[in-house]
């Protein structure tokens, strides 16, 4: 009887302890899974997708462009005589509408092909110098100098075709328009003699007239950048009509009129036209 109640009893203290064990892992278990879960759970957890730039897709440009830069210019032709091959320089700006729907910048940047139209402004300033000299059969001798300036505002209509995607493009451009055209020459007559104690014969003379002078220009170029800002570099040439100058080789001078004889001839207004100039798309 007693073996009984010791058996009974040793079996219902290792129940109670098993139990307790049990509990005590069951919770440190649950503890665990628990510290997993937190660990690896994304159900919650929100992450806002990553855009290249914003600007590129909040905003919105109607795909016109405005420019200004720098021109030089290079006489050609009957130009470059009767200026004496004189290089010069100006400014140019214009404002060019492209009429495809409104977009985000980078879609403008990824078309293959755009076509602009618009208007464009400049001046520009030319000249050169020519100094001579001859001696005649009677011991007397002329000297001149010759300086021509050709000052032009400009005003045009401009066409432009661009293709190619991406940060480059390549464009052809022509315009038509007119100049406000100012040729001014400036001679400065000196005839001595040789012979005679006859005093240095010293005239002054400036010739110049403004003119509207109808001209057209065709080209192109590339230009490089981002989005909104880019470069442009691009070449064009001018064709302008014809002026009148005076022939320095031709100065003389009259001592019953005291003062200078000449003869005119005329010129075209053709000339190079290298340019580089900033762009932004608006």
């Amino acid at each position: 009887m007693r073996l009984f109640f010791f058996l009974l009893s040793f079996g219902v203290c290792f129940s109670v302890s098993a139990q307790q064990k049990a509990k005590f892992k069951t919770a440190k278990q649950a503890q665990k899974e628990d510290s997993v879960y937190q660990a690896t759970r994304t159900d919650t957890l929100f992450i806002p997708p990553i855009r290249p730039s914003n600007y590129k897709f909040d905003t919105t440009a109607w795909g016109a462009l405005v420019t200004l830069g720098l021109v030089f210019v290079v006489p050609d032709g009957e130009l470059s005589t009767a200026t004496i091959n004189g290089f010069g320089y100006g400014f140019q700006s214009s404002v060019l509408i492209n009429p495809a729907r409104k977009r985000n910048p980078f879609s403008w940047e990824r078309r293959i092909a755009n076509i602009y139209g618009g208007v464009g402004f400049g001046y520009l300033k030319q000249g050169g110098i020519l100094e001579g000299y001859s001696k005649n059969d009677t011991g007397t001798t002329r000297e001149w100098n010759a300086t021509t300036i050709n000052t032009l505002w400009t005003m045009d209509l401009i066409g432009r075709a661009e293709i190619l995607r991406g940060p480059i493009k390549l464009f052809a451009e022509a315009s038509w328009g007119g100049s406000y055209f100012k040729p001014e020459q400036y001679i400065e007559y000196t005839e001595r003699s040789l012979t005679t104690t006859k005093p240095d014969i010293k005239i002054e003379q400036t010739t110049g007239n403004r003119l509207w002078v109808q001209h057209y220009a065709y080209g192109g170029g590339f230009r490089t950048g981002s989005e909104l800002f880019k470069l442009e570099f691009k070449l064009m040439y001018h064709v302008g009509q014809s002026v009148e100058y005076i022939d320095p080789t031709t100065v003389g001078y009259s001592a019953t009129e005291n003062s200078l004889t000449y003869t005119m001839k005329k010129s075209t207004t053709n000339m190079w036209l290298p340019q580089m100039t900033a762009s932004y798309l608006f």
